[in-house]
């Protein structure tokens, strides 16, 4: 997968030129680092794919925890009607 260069390469091997560097160790640094760079940084692309796994998982996680919830309400309306019947039968 080809990304931009975050970095002008010919521009620094140049500058290593221009600093005396030969031109073959510079032209050579200049590629390893565009290597580096590459490798290491993240393309917008790269977060927004990101971005929608991570949308997506809040999203399975809202609905798990809706369900927990309704659940738990549920179950707890349960234990309030039995408890209340009880309580009703007692008192007859």
């Amino acid at each position: 997968m080809g990304h931009a260069l975050a970095i002008d390469t010919l521009d620094y091997a140049r500058k290593l030129i221009d600093a005396g560097v030969p031109e073959k160790q510079a032209e050579a640094q200049a590629r390893v680092l565009a290597e580096i760079v590459e490798s290491s940084l993240a393309t917008k692309r790269d977060i927004k794919e990101l971005e929608l796994k991570i949308e997506l998982k809040i999203e399975q996680i809202k609905s798990s925890l809706t369900k927990w919830i309704i659940g738990t309400f549920l179950t707890l309306l349960g234990v309030i009607i039995g408890q209340t019947a009880i309580i009703v039968t007692v008192m007859k």
